[in-house]
């Protein structure tokens, strides 16, 4: 992800060799690509998927994707820079022999053409990260519309705006954390229209509203209907319209419904000019033949995200994870 992330290649030679100068631009890329997103495209299947509830929010799989094609682009013409030659980062101890390379089979390290060429990365990871942002800015602000568009044809109707709820007590087979033995297959995204779903949403299978179940902002529900469903409809608090997401569950198959809401990077590009805005997430899993447990969930609880520093493989065959809660958001 541009110059982000643990695992990039980019990183060891464009943070680890620049020059002091240069580190500021290329951490800010590198904080950039860690930093947990709030999703920001509706409705979608999740490119990524964490290790624990899971799913990453549409905009980090959308705009990250983008950026990395973007990344993909201007190293290419980092590479007709310097000469069109293909080049090898040697990394190594120091940051003297990090920022060493073989340009036609020849090392160097001449200064002038070292700077020249992180002048060129600079210059040209702007403009495509300008351009990424612009458009992504363009299908938010289409999609707040499309969303809207629905939300006032609804109060157009006579529709009676949904009451913040405490909802309905779950049901023997709904429980707040997830059962054992299961694991994830799909997630989908959902925008309660804008400014609202803050506190409340309430889903049920289409065509069966007496079976609804209310979730509350920053919890997660995993429901069992213990019938075939293959549509859920929803509506957040506050909003006039109804809302549907196929699900497509069989008998007994669990499904997760999770309520965030979303103020983080959709707010800097506008998205609903800004306003905090309901994200539901549908989770949707099948059981395993193996043993598994899933302890904590992103968003809930308190906590803006849990990540994994460590594994630990037993003599047994036990795999175990220690986990880090992180609060406000998940950069390192």
């Amino acid at each position: 992800v541009a110059l982000g992330g643990e695992r990039s290649w980019l990183r060891p030679f464009f943070y680890r060799g620049a020059h002091a100068e240069h580190r500021g631009f290329f951490r800010m890329f590198a904080r950039r690509g860690d930093e947990e997103a709030q999703g920001l495209l509706p409705d979608t299947p999740s490119a990524r998927q964490p290790a624990e509830q899971g799913g990453a929010p549409p905009l980090r799989a959308a705009l990250r994707a983008a950026i990395c094609r973007a990344s993909f682009l201007a190293v290419g013409s980092v590479a007709l820079a310097v000469g069109g030659s293909l080049y090898h980062v040697h990394s190594g101890a120091d940051d003297a022999n990090a920022g060493r390379m073989l340009l036609n089979g020849t090392s160097f390290t001449a200064d002038d053409d070292y700077q020249r060429m992180l002048r060129t990365a600079e210059g040209v990871l702007k403009d495509r990260f300008a351009g990424v942002a612009d458009k992504a800015e363009r299908e938010l602000r289409r999609e707040a519309e499309k969303v809207m568009a629905e939300e006032r044809a609804a109060k157009a109707r006579g529709a009676h705006p949904h009451p913040r709820s405490r909802g309905p007590a779950p049901g023997a087979d709904d429980i707040p954390t997830p059962p054992p033995g299961i694991t994830r297959t799909t997630t989908q995204y959902g925008w309660c229209t804008c400014g609202k779903g803050t506190d409340s949403v309430m889903f049920w299978p289409k065509g069966d509203m007496g079976d609804s179940r209310t979730v509350q902002a920053n919890s997660a529900m995993w429901v069992n209907w213990s019938k075939p469903v293959q549509t859920v409809r929803w509506i957040c608090d506050g909003m006039y319209s109804v809302m549907e997401t196929t699900v497509d569950l069989r008998q007994g198959q669990w499904l997760s419904v999770q309520l965030s809401p979303s103020a983080g990077d959709h707010r800097r590009i506008g998205f609903c000019d800004g306003r905090d805005t309901g994200l539901v997430k549908f989770n949707k899993w099948q059981s395993t033949d193996y043993p598994v447990s899933i302890p904590f969930t992103t968003g809930t609880g308190g906590y803006f995200c849990f990540k994994i520093p460590s594994l630990l493989h037993t003599t047994k065959g036990t795999l175990i994870a220690f986990t880090e809660g992180r609060k406000d958001n998940c950069s390192d």
